[in-house]
């Protein structure tokens, strides 16, 4: 009786364990796309910043021409 209770214990903390690691992966996995994001998000913010600033050179440059 005491065995088939201690394979029902491991059992339960068994499908515990495997929910707690599938509950980290799925995190791991949103925290990592999320950074991912971010970073693609920051990139295109300075690539158009950096572009602005050409821009700007440029017209600064042809108004002085002028």
């Amino acid at each position: 009786m005491s065995c088939g209770s201690y394979v029902c214990c491991c059992f339960v903390f068994y499908y515990y364990y495997v929910i707690y690691i599938y509950i980290l992966y799925i995190y791991y996995i949103y925290i990592y796309y999320i950074i991912e994001n971010f970073i693609i998000i920051y990139y295109n913010i300075l690539y158009y910043i950096v572009l602005i600033i050409i821009l700007m050179i440029n017209y600064i440059d042809v108004v002085d021409v002028v």
